[in-house]
């Protein structure tokens, strides 16, 4: 695997800066085959809700996700990635994006590009809304495609 450097917030290819800024969680129910994860977290990084494939990608049923925290799921390589990425998004209020190694189903790892925005609850708490999506098979296609040239 590449070092965490690769890893580090850095500009993201086009097709995948089309990925939604937000994902409204209400609607969870009507899509539930997506292959874009998203979930809420709370200001300390716990999980508020997810959609299924969220779960999948984490190899952990729905039901578990609420009040676990996010960076349990994150190999521990790349926790200062996100505790950066949270920072940023909690000081700035601005849209953040970075790429996380995150352990998936049967402690396999994958590589995960994350876009959040910060929104507010009902009672005005702070909700980092996010946008999951796994890019580990490009990836490894552009690294052998780099080996080729």
């Amino acid at each position: 695997m590449a070092s965490t450097e690769t890893h580090k917030k850095k500009p993201v290819d086009s097709d995948l800066s089309s990925a939604p800024a937000t994902v409204d969680p209400h609607h969870a129910d009507h899509h539930p085959l997506a292959t874009v994860g998203w979930f809420t977290l709370d200001s300390h990084g716990r999980l508020v809700e997810a959609n299924r494939a969220t779960a999948h990608m984490l190899g952990l049923p729905l039901e578990t996700l609420p009040h676990r925290m996010f960076s349990a799921c994150i190999l521990p390589a790349d926790q200062e990635i996100h505790a950066a990425f949270h920072e940023q998004l909690l000081a700035s209020g601005q849209p953040q994006e970075c790429e996380l190694r995150l352990l998936g189903p049967q402690g396999s790892v994958f590589l995960a590009y994350c876009n959040g925005t910060l929104n507010a609850d009902q009672d005005g708490m702070p909700r980092v809304h996010m946008v999951l999506i796994d890019i580990t098979q490009r990836r490894k296609t552009e690294e052998i495609g780099r080996a080729h040239v």
